[in-house]
């Protein structure tokens, strides 16, 4: 699963544990704080699904008379008049015990304990990833390592390797084009290395004249493996999730599918990149040019 399907997956996680606990905080809530009211029990009506629904009335301390529906009351209450506290809003009044709403906490019951189970275990992946992360810090020297983030890349000493920069107004773009959708990236002399351009769904990488040079398509269809591509649809390499490993360390593979490199998340928006000799520049670049902006170091 990719970095983006994984945030969605979680945010729809926790919409859902919040409708989940809801109910049950609501009701506590007036079962402990609500305004206490005295209701009259006027009818009730049974409901088809669960039992009667009662419905009672009340007046305040202007003399206005009001109506509510009320909880955990029955056919034998109407007549009445029972103790009951006012729920926020919309709610209807609670009358009696929490005990009758024992199966409104399941779920939270549910959740407190895989919750932090659900911690734990993301806990120790992260542990893993920051990990592989740490030991890819301490390659040899002829390899290429970087931190990478949306400001730029530096090398683990902290000497500078780009700078990036979006919106740049002194790199080439196309006649008319939104130059808010472009970013250059700078080496330390101040001369651009290559520019990167954000299209709807891909990335585009383009040499210092504003040339296309690679290209990686479609990232909505292949968030698990994108494709790095030359402007002619030549592949020219693959970030693949690493075996053995969660979508947060990936493999950089060249053309014939042989492994050139390797990146994975030190921090929440910093990557380690380390690349091999046999990396192309191409290749080397556009996986910069991936990890500035829809590789999510941004």
């Amino acid at each position: 699963m990719g970095a983006r399907r994984r945030r969605h997956a979680r945010r729809l996680l926790a919409s859902a544990c919040l409708a989940l606990l809801l109910p049950p905080a609501a009701t506590t809530y007036t079962h402990l704080f609500g305004e206490r009211v005295s209701v009259r029990i006027d009818r009730c009506e049974r409901q088809p699904r669960y039992g009667h629904e009662c419905h009672g009335s009340w007046t305040d301390g202007d003399g206005q008379r009001h109506s509510t529906t009320v909880s955990h009351a029955g056919p034998e209450d109407v007549g009445q008049t029972v103790d009951a506290r006012l729920g926020p809003g919309p709610m209807d009044a609670h009358a009696g015990s929490l005990w009758p709403d024992a199966p409104l906490y399941l779920p939270a019951v549910v959740l407190a304990v895989c919750v932090p189970l659900y911690l734990l275990v993301r806990w120790r992946f992260d542990r893993e990833v920051k990990d592989t992360a740490r030991r890819l810090l301490d390659a040899p020297e002829h390899f290429l390592v970087l931190e990478v983030n949306r400001g730029g890349a530096v090398r683990p000493g902290g000497e500078e390797h780009l700078r990036v920069r979006f919106g740049d107004p002194d790199m080439p773009v196309p006649e008319g084009a939104d130059r808010r959708r472009f970013a250059s990236a700078r080496r330390p002399d101040g001369k651009i290395a290559f520019v990167v351009e954000r299209r709807a769904g891909e990335v585009l990488m383009l040499d210092a004249d504003g040339r296309p040079e690679a290209i990686v398509p479609h990232l909505a269809l292949q968030s698990d493996r994108p494709r790095v591509e030359a402007p002619d649809g030549r592949l020219l390499g693959e970030m693949a999730t690493t075996r053995g490993h969660t979508g947060d360390v990936h493999s950089v593979l060249d053309a014939g599918g042989a492994e050139v490199g390797r990146f994975a998340r030190l921090r929440r928006r910093t990557w380690v990149l380390c690349l091999s000799p046999d990396c192309s520049a191409v290749l080397a670049d556009a996986v910069l040019a991936y990890l500035f902006t829809a590789g999510r170091a941004a």
